[in-house]
């Protein structure tokens, strides 16, 4: 009767959905180069329903996609499966759990884009925790953004012409954030971004771009006809896209996050595609074009 009970009950989830409700994504082979194969640093779980070693993993796991929502796609694919068994097997599968971090390559803006989009492959063998997944997959993100530490420097920085909108951020950090990361890749190509650190010394820029002294919350701010305009809106990604809206276009980065936001609802997405944007579409490579890298971190059974 135990044993039945626990049939029904793994039959259940199986239904169900191993990761319904949560900030994981569930991907499949129609779906996963056009979320995983961008210019976002993933993390896939190649799993399987009945794996008590998944089901062991997966309470950390959805912890890690709810740290990562709005900085990294957390992404999972059910091995069990048939439409996914060649998928799993492209990236040589072999047991479950297997954790994969897919890393973009480093994009050069200011060169003409004539190399194949290559993204490098690390298997992840560190602690199954949030916190160490979490750390594994910011430390891996590429940075697009630039440190200024004086006023002066960055306007000489917002008064070159890149063919792209330029775009700051005041912060108390002196660190640049994994959230502030993921805001330049998400923007790659549309906006150029800047932080300046509001650490001591700093009156004039409080001074210019009105803040208050006391103000701990990070400010946004465009340049644009030789001066900047602050975002007066929350930080919120929504908001600070509607915000850049007034100064480029924003259409097909909107239409990659709604994309991704049916997939994590279980939703059938519509296809993508339609009228291209200037230089904001993400790049999508084939699985042939992709690195293979092992890195041990830590070594479990």
């Amino acid at each position: 009767m135990m044993k039945f009970t626990l049939l029904l009950a793994l039959g259940s989830l199986v239904s169900a959905g191993f990761y319904d409700k949560s900030p994981v994504m569930e991907l499949d082979a129609t779906n996963f180069d056009s979320v995983v194969l961008t210019n976002d640093t993933s993390i896939v779980e190649f799993y399987a329903p009945w794996c008590g070693h998944c089901r062991n993993l997966q309470p950390e796991y959805v912890k890690t996609g709810k740290h990562l929502q709005d900085i990294a796609v957390v992404g999972a694919v059910d091995c069990d499966k048939a439409k996914n068994k060649p998928l799993c097997s492209k990236y040589r599968v072999e047991g479950f759990p297997t954790l994969v971090v897919f890393r973009p390559p480093k994009v050069n803006l200011d060169k003409a884009n004539d190399k194949k989009y290559i993204h490098a492959t690390e298997v992840y063998l560190g602690p199954r925790k949030a916190k160490a997944m979490v750390e594994f997959v910011t430390n891996r993100m590429k940075n697009y953004t630039k440190r200024f530490a004086t006023l002066t420097k960055l306007f000489e920085w917002a008064q070159v012409d890149s063919g792209r909108v330029k775009c700051v951020v005041l912060t108390q950090k002196d660190r640049l954030t994994p959230f502030l990361k993921s805001l330049a890749v998400d923007f790659l190509g549309a906006v150029d971004f800047s932080y300046l650190p509001l650490n001591k010394n700093k009156e004039e820029v409080y001074e210019v771009f009105e803040i208050d002294p006391d103000h701990e919350k990070a400010v946004l701010a465009v340049y644009h006809d030789g001066k900047w305009t602050k975002h007066t809106g929350d930080m919120s990604k929504s908001s600070i896209t509607e915000f850049i809206s007034q100064y480029t276009d924003v259409e097909s980065i909107i239409e990659h996050r709604e994309y991704k936001r049916a997939i994590l609802k279980g939703e059938k997405p519509k296809k993508k595609g339609g009228k291209k944007q200037k230089n904001t579409s993400k790049p999508v490579m084939s699985y042939d074009q992709t690195q293979w890298l092992y890195i041990t971190t830590h070594n479990y059974t």
